[in-house]
C-alpha cells in the first residue's frame, strides 16, 4: 500500500501557552489525540493525575489523531522559552521584559494514495488555528507548505516532464489491451496495412473488437482507404474516401472495357503509419503510464525529468521525497555492458535505484555493479501494480518514519513518579 504524506507547518509567539490545554480544546471540536488518550487510560490505572502518567518533552510536544480506519493526522509543537519586551503596552513599566514562548507546529496528514485529501488537513489546521487564537491569543498564524530541506541533487541535463495528456493516457489502454493486438500484429506483418473487413469476418469475436478500433480511429491513430473490388473480390484501386470515388465517376472515368466504374464492392482499409508503430513499444506506453502514476503519487514536474537516451535507451529520473530512481526504458533484453553505459549517471546519482522496463530479460547484477544501489525489472504495465509500487512504497514509508521519527520521544512511561504517586493515595 502506497502512502501519502502531506504536511503543513506555522508558527507564532504566545504570552502563555500550555499543549495539554490544546489538546483537550482540539479533543472538543472531534480531534481526540491518541497519546492524550493513552496517558489518561495509564494515569487511571496507577490511580494518579494524568500529568504524572507520561514523562515528556517540555521543548517537543505532539500528538497522534485517527480519522476513521485509513486516515491519520499528527501535530507536533516545538517550544522554546524567550524574553520579550513591553511593545506599545502604555501601562507596562519602562524597559519591563518578560517570558514568551516561540512555538513552532507542524500538521501531518497520512492516508492511502487515492483517500489523502488535502482538504481534511486543511481543516485539522484551521481547528489548531482558531483554538490558539481564541484559548492563547494567537495573532497571524498562517499555514504554508514546510521549507525543502537543501538537496544534493546533482545537475543533470533533462527536461522536466509535463502531465499526460488524458487522450494519451486513454490510447495508451486501448493499445494495452490484448484484445486488439491480434490486430496490430497483422498490421505489422502487412506493413501497417490491412483490409478490415476481411480481417473481421474472420474473427469470432469482431462486435467487440470493433469497439477498440472506432476508438483508435477517435485518437487519430489509424488512417482510413477504400479498396474497391471487381466482381470477383480482386482489388482493383485504391481512393481516399467515397467522395474522391464519386469525383471519379463524375469526371468519366471508365474501366479498361469502357463500362462505369463499379463502385459497389467497397472494402475498408486501414493503415498505421510508422510514427504511430512505435507506440506500440512498451517503452512510450509505459512512460505515459508511469508519469500519470508519479504526478498522482505527489511529485511535482520539477521532481521528473526525461533525459537524454544512451544509444537504444530510454531514460528518466524521478526524486521521490528527495531519493533519485532512475528509469530505463528498452524494448529488448537489458544486457550488462548496457547498464556499463550508464555508470557515469549512476556515479553522478550516487547509487539511485534503477527500474528497468523492458519485455525482455534484465541484467539485474549487471546494473549493481554498474552502480545501482538496487534494480527492479518490470517487463509489463500490469507490474506497475505490484512491483514498482512495492519500491515507492518502500521509499514513501522512509520519508514517513522519519517525519514521525520524534514521537518515540515523546511517549516514556513516568514509572518512578506513577508508582511513588500511587502508594501516597494518587497526590
Amino acid at each position: 500500500m502506497l502512502l501519502q504524506l502531506i504536511v503543513k507547518t506555522a508558527s507564532t509567539t504566545l504570552s502563555s501557552f500550555n499543549f495539554s490545554n490544546l489538546l483537550d480544546d482540539m479533543a472538543k471540536s472531534g480531534y481526540v489525540g491518541t497519546l492524550a488518550d493513552l496517558r489518561r487510560k495509564v494515569a487511571e490505572l496507577f490511580r494518579v493525575p494524568p500529568e504524572k502518567a507520561l514523562a515528556t518533552s517540555r521543548e517537543l510536544r505532539g500528538d497522534i489523531f485517527f480519522s476513521g480506519e485509513n486516515k491519520l493526522l499528527y501535530l507536533k509543537c516545538q517550544m522554546k522559552q524567550e524574553e520579550g519586551d513591553t511593545g506599545e503596552d502604555v501601562f507596562a513599566d519602562p524597559g519591563q521584559i518578560y517570558a514568551q514562548t516561540r512555538v513552532r507546529l507542524e500538521a501531518g496528514l497520512i492516508a492511502p494514495m487515492g483517500d489523502a485529501d488535502p482538504a481534511d488537513l486543511t481543516a485539522f489546521c484551521d481547528t489548531v488555528g482558531m483554538i490558539l487564537e481564541v484559548s492563547f491569543a494567537a495573532t497571524d498564524i498562517k499555514w504554508q507548505d514546510p521549507e525543502k530541506k537543501k538537496s544534493k541533487r546533482p545537475t543533470v541535463e533533462g527536461k522536466n516532464a509535463v502531465t499526460p495528456a488524458e487522450s494519451d493516457i486513454e490510447l495508451a489502454g486501448i493499445l494495452r489491451d490484448g484484445k486488439i493486438e491480434p490486430l496490430l500484429a497483422a498490421m505489422r506483418q502487412q506493413k501497417g496495412q490491412v483490409i478490415l473487413d476481411e480481417w473481421l469476418a474472420e474473427r469470432k469475436n469482431a462486435e467487440e473488437i470493433e469497439y477498440f478500433i472506432d476508438k483508435l480511429f477517435e485518437a487519430d491513430f489509424f488512417e482510413e482507404e477504400l479498396i474497391v473490388c471487381n466482381a470477383a473480390g480482386q482489388p482493383v484501386f485504391r481512393a481516399k474516401d467515397r467522395a474522391s470515388l464519386e469525383a471519379l465517376k463524375k469526371a468519366g472515368i471508365r474501366d479498361i472495357n469502357g463500362e462505369e466504374l463499379d463502385v459497389s464492392h467497397v472494402r475498408r482499409l486501414i493503415i498505421m503509419s510508422p510514427e504511430k508503430e512505435k507506440l506500440l513499444y512498451l517503452s512510450w506506453q509505459a512512460r505515459i503510464f508511469l508519469i500519470d502514476l508519479l504526478f498522482k503519487v505527489g511529485l511535482a514536474n520539477k521532481d521528473i525529468l526525461n533525459l537524454p537516451g544512451i544509444d537504444d535507451l530510454d531514460l528518466m529520473l524521478a526524486y521521490l521525497d528527495n531519493e533519485p530512481i532512475l528509469f530505463v526504458f528498452h524494448n529488448d533484453a537489458i544486457e550488462a555492458d548496457a547498464f556499463a553505459k550508464l555508470a557515469g549517471l549512476l556515479g553522478a546519482l550516487d547509487q539511485p535505484h534503477v527500474v528497468a522496463i523492458t519485455k525482455g530479460a534484465v541484467d539485474v547484477d549487471g546494473a549493481q555493479a554498474a552502480g545501482a544501489a538496487s534494480c527492479v525489472a518490470i517487463n509489463s504495465i500490469d507490474e506497475f501494480n505490484t512491483k514498482l509500487l512495492d519500491l515507492l512504497s518502500a521509499q514513501r514509508m522512509k520519508a514517513i518514519e522519519a517525519a514521525m521519527a520524534e514521537f518515540n520521544k515523546m511517549v516514556s512511561l513516568n514509572m518512578v513518579a506513577m508508582s511513588l504517586g500511587r502508594l501516597s493515595g494518587g497526590a
